[in-house]
């Protein structure tokens, strides 16, 4: 009984549905896995061409604490597919 227990707990588990917190992205013209949380596993993201940026000096920003488990942030070009732009994001790390 605790086999069969252990059994169906483990495909509900496995059979749930999984949250995709990390993304492929183009920063700063090159490919660079996004995610949510520092928790998250970095997907592995297949080589791309990336448009190159323009050269533009990021826009000032205050300074702010990074979240936890990241060590620094920084202003980053990050490509917006949908309006086939660059916009500034902030990134931390």
């Amino acid at each position: 009984m605790r086999n069969l227990i252990a059994v169906l707990f483990g495909l509900i588990v496995l059979c749930s549905p999984a949250r995709a917190n990390c993304t492929c992205a183009c920063i700063n013209g090159k490919v660079e896995p996004l995610c949510t949380s520092t928790l998250e596993v970095k997907p592995y993201c297949a080589p791309t061409i990336c448009p190159a940026p323009p050269a533009a000096n990021p826009p000032a920003s205050l300074a702010t604490i990074p979240p936890p488990g990241t060590s620094s942030c920084k202003l980053d070009q990050y490509w917006n597919a949908i309006t086939n732009h660059y916009e500034w994001r902030r990134v931390c790390r």
